[in-house]
């Protein structure tokens, strides 16, 4: 069985303090691999930005393939779309690692979540957005 795992980067365009490094593309996928998460090939969340490259950079660094099936068309505006109808399988599990900010400036953040794709993660999911935007 193979497991892909979906990258992609979150971010507001109107942040004044945007800090992405390819170091913390790398990291986050390092950090599932460190809980236990089998990691063979990559795929991008969607079309658009910086995540219509996103996976590159961890697939030459870290020696994964990525698949070119984009997780869905060009930004999902809800939860529920980019999950790929995982949502619907019973018992599903998602993992989710984050990785970014300025160490230099005290706004680094590392993050290893588990849960299900219903109402638990899709809060989470909004309280990162508004923790990483207070990070950029």
């Amino acid at each position: 069985e193979q497991v892909l795992v979906t990258v992609s980067v979150v971010g507001s365009q109107a942040a004044q303090e945007r800090y992405l490094k390819p170091t913390h593309l790398v990291r986050a996928i390092e950090i599932l691999k460190e809980n236990g998460v089998k990691v063979d090939e990559l795929i991008t969340c969607e079309i658009g930005g910086i995540n219509s490259v996103n996976g590159w950079i961890q697939s030459v660094t870290l020696k994964i393939p990525v698949v070119d099936i984009p997780c869905d068309d060009r930004v999902h505006l809800t939860d529920i779309m980019g999950s790929m109808e995982l949502h619907k399988a019973k018992n599903y599990i998602s993992k989710q690692a984050v990785a970014g900010g300025n160490l230099e400036t005290n706004k680094y953040l590392e993050l290893f979540v588990t849960g299900s794709l219903q109402y638990p993660v899709n809060s989470l999911e909004k309280r990162l957005r508004k923790l990483a935007a207070k990070l950029q």
